[in-house]
Parts: structure tokens; C-alpha cells; sequence
């Protein structure tokens, strides 16, 4: 005897996790070409000059010159000289004067802060004030 077997449909929620997931044949690192820097070779060091887009070498650039100047520069000075843009300078003053690492004084001029200067003068033995 042949018995037919039915099943009901119930429609189901799905969890956030399963709605986030990637679809399952992706590539396991699929998602980091959409939200990590990409090496391109046009973007390499050239002359000594740093790569386009590369934060920490523009930040250093910034600081590096500022500390070399030895006196209290304005953003528009300061992206003159380095040839940057003044929305990109501003972003990475902001981001050095937060980290104690530049001073900002009431006319808005750019000296080295008292973070930068400790970690210049500190000696091996001594803790590195913050």
C-alpha cells in the first residue's frame, strides 16, 4: 500500500545573522575588497614621496614638518608647503592635536604638543608621560 505524506509550509523569520551572511560560495575574505585599502601599483612610494591615500605617512609628513619649522604655523601655511588638500590637512591637525601630539593655540597656529615632545625627550629608563 502506498501512503503520500504531507508536510506544511510555515513561513519562517530569519535570523539577522542569516540575513548578514554572504551568499555561501563567496570567498571567505569576499567582503574585505569592499572595505580595506587596495594596493594599486600606480599608488606606490615615488621620489620619496608618500602613496596617495596612505593615512599614516601623510600624518607623519604633517607632524614631521611642523616639528621641523620651530615656530606656530596656520592650516593654510602648513597645506601650501605640503601641497595637500586643506580639508585632508585639517582632518589630520585635528587627529594629531586629539593624540596630544601637536598644541593649537587661540589663533588656530600648530606647534608641537607636550605628547610629541616627551616621546622626544624621553630617555629608556624613564615612563613616557602622556
Amino acid at each position: 500500500m502506498l501512503t503520500t505524506q504531507f508536510t506544511r509550509t510555515v513561513p519562517t523569520v530569519q535570523s539577522p545573522a542569516a540575513i548578514t551572511t554572504p551568499h555561501p560560495h563567496a570567498h571567505p575574505r569576499a567582503w574585505q575588497s569592499a572595505f580595506l585599502p587596495q594596493h594599486h601599483p600606480d599608488l606606490a612610494v615615488h621620489d620619496g614621496e608618500p602613496r596617495h591615500g596612505d593615512y599614516l605617512e601623510r600624518l607623519l609628513q604633517v607632524l614631521e614638518f611642523i616639528a621641523r619649522q620651530g615656530r606656530p604655523l596656520r592650516l593654510s601655511q602648513i597645506c601650501a608647503e605640503l601641497n595637500l588638500p586643506m580639508t585632508t590637512v585639517h582632518r589630520l591637525l585635528i587627529t594629531l592635536w586629539n593624540a596630544g601630539l601637536l598644541h593649537r593655540d587661540i589663533k588656530r597656529r600648530y606647534t608641537p604638543g607636550t605628547r610629541l615632545v616627551a616621546l622626544l625627550n624621553h630617555q629608556p629608563d624613564e615612563p613616557i608621560a602622556s
